[in-house]
């Protein structure tokens, strides 16, 4: 019988993969043990890229999602026409809004959503600060709860610091903006934060995971954005967008400049599914996060599955249920719902809706050599498509000894693509390579002779 689970607790998605060590004289501590912090990552100033540069005007901002009397978030020169006007944005972000700044948006209650992951940090230290502006006025949540930071004023920016109201998984914050009734004239609306960043400890004995974005360009099959009329809301691919911290590659369409490529399952039957097929071939996996909408959808329909291969003969599958963990991807006349814990992106009308399945313990000591994807459906109960897969391995262990003021650094010998790595400080880390040669002992990488002058910080970088 296909076991069904939907997760959130996705970890940091650093390109590298790697275990923090903070070596004193003698003593050998976590990185939780030390007062230094490590940076929150998915946290983003409105109106920038995945790089930190500013989109151009009339964008959609892809990390805000955004719901209210009408929906995107549209990057905006600011408003001039006000006795006040907006502020200017510093070069790093810009005004995102519900419609350009030229234009009146509807009085009413604008949330701008912004995910991020503190699994593995001791939320306890947890520290995020910024400065915004915004039209009308606003007020912040965490997790659905108003932590007591306010803000009244389009005209400059004004700092805030969140410390409390935190999760130790996934975690979400919101930019509640309200738009009071019009005064005459143009009523615009919109939010501009800058300098946002966020630190914590991390949490003892943490290691981080690496993730493998999967290309599925050579396996797309329709281009969603010309599946229906609002389609369009979508933007053309390919792209990386993330959500709660998990980076996804996003494929273009062959053959034109402004398609976005998916995998439909296609029509099938549980007699005669249809099965797609995506090899991965990644070590050491232990989640997998997927963006799988449906065509069509039927509340309560079980319209496929997906399906999980080892390379020593694990398997496992989860069943893809209208209603709990698939949806239409158009929020129109077939199934809207799905539980809440599935993390989504929206466009418009237009969205992806993200799960994650965790594997069971054998696929750690083996390949994941393959992905399935497969439909039971047909129109009206759903066929499922795919637009994304992330997979999440687990880090090689170091096991680290200190004696007469040098370290030794142990670490399994396979996969081999691994360097050590150390810096002085995790407070704008210069990291450099440890060790130029390395021994294999009983099936472990043995570094020797690392002289400790002072605190050190050690990891493990999987290269390309």
């Amino acid at each position: 019988m296909k076991r069904k689970i939907t997760i959130t607790t996705q970890k940091h998605s650093a390109r590298y993969l790697f275990l923090l060590i903070a070596l004193a004289i003698g003593n050998v501590i976590t990185v939780g043990g030390d007062a230094r912090a490590a940076a929150i990552a998915g946290l983003f100033n409105t109106g920038v890229d995945d790089n930190g540069s500013t989109l151009s005007y009339g964008s959609l901002d892809f990390h805000y999602s955004m719901e209210g009397p009408i929906s995107g978030a549209i990057v905006t020169p600011p408003h001039a026409s006000r006795v006040t006007p907006w502020a200017s944005p510093p070069s790093d972000c810009a005004w995102i809004a519900p419609a350009p700044s030229s234009r009146s948006a509807p009085a009413g209650t604008y949330a701008y959503s912004l995910h991020f992951d503190l699994t593995g940090f001791d939320i306890s230290t947890a520290v995020i600060t910024g400065e915004l502006a915004c039209d009308d006025w606003s007020y912040i949540l965490i997790n659905g709860v108003d932590i007591g930071v306010t803000n009244k004023g389009f005209g400059a920016l004004h700092p805030f610091a969140i410390t409390n109201g935190f999760s130790r998984s996934s975690n979400t914050m919101e930019f509640v903006v309200i738009n009071g009734s019009p005064n005459g004239g143009v009523n615009p609306s919109g939010l501009l934060v800058h300098g946002l960043k966020g630190s914590a400890r991390l949490a003892p004995g943490t290691a981080r995971g690496s993730d493998f974005l999967v290309d599925l360009s050579p396996y797309v099959t329709d281009n969603i954005r010309s599946s229906s009329g609002a389609s369009t809301d979508y933007p053309p691919g390919p792209f990386t967008t993330s959500m709660a911290g998990i980076p996804f590659n996003l494929a273009g369409f062959p053959g034109t400049t402004s398609g976005l490529g998916v995998v439909s399952a296609g029509v099938g039957s549980f007699a005669s599914p249809s099965i797609s097929n995506f090899p991965v071939n990644v070590t050491n996996a232990v989640t997998v996060y997927t963006i799988i909408n449906s065509t069509w959808g039927t509340f309560g329909s079980a319209c496929g599955a997906l399906e999980f291969f080892g390379s020593e003969g694990a398997r496992v599958g989860f069943d893809l249920v209208e209603g709990f963990n698939i949806r239409d991807h158009n929020n129109g006349s077939f199934n809207n719902v799905v539980s809440t814990n599935i993390m989504s992106l929206y466009w418009g009308m237009e969205r992806f809706d993200c799960q994650g399945w965790m594997l069971p313990r054998e696929f750690q000591s083996q390949a994941l050599t393959n992905v399935q994807l497969k439909s039971y459906g047909n129109n009206p109960s759903g066929v499922p498509t795919l637009a994304a897969i992330t997979i999440q391995s687990k880090g090689p262990v170091i096991d680290i000894r200190v004696s007469g003021g040098q370290a030794t650094c142990y670490w399994p010998s396979t996969p081999t693509n691994f360097v050590l790595q150390a810096a002085s400080s995790l407070e704008n880390p210069i990291w450099s390579t440890a060790a130029n040669a390395t021994a294999i002992t009983n099936n472990q990488l043995v570094a020797t002779s690392l002289v400790i002058a002072s605190n050190r910080f050690y990891r493990l970088v999987a290269l390309p």
